[in-house]
């Protein structure tokens, strides 16, 4: 089973003949390169993202993310503080919960 994918046309339409429609209903093989594609990101996903992060997304822009990230979550901090429709304890709540997150951006 786990190679039939993998083989000439006969063997990918009798798998998925019985292991996806019979047992699992799904109506319609996915396109070759579709098939192709997940298999590429199943296999080599981590690699190929490392890559694509060493090509399009810089440490400076990165930085540049994070600093922009931190200027948004400071102005949300203050409006908070400023809010007098909030209590005190309903603020202190809000302010722990913007504390608690964690910005991931485009890469650990």
């Amino acid at each position: 089973k786990a190679a039939a994918p993998l083989l000439s046309s006969a063997f990918v339409n009798e798998n998925f003949d019985f292991f996806s429609k019979t047992l699992r209903g799904v109506q319609q093989l996915k396109p070759r390169w579709k098939r192709c594609a997940t298999l590429v990101d199943n296999q080599l996903g981590e690699a190929l993202g490392q890559e694509f992060v060493r090509r399009a997304f810089s440490p400076a822009l990165k930085g540049t993310t994070l600093r922009m990230t931190k200027q948004i979550e400071d102005a949300m901090a203050k409006d908070i503080e400023q809010l007098d429709w909030m209590s005190s304890a309903t603020k202190e709540q809000a302010l722990t919960k913007l504390r608690a997150i964690v910005n991931k951006i485009g890469y650990p």
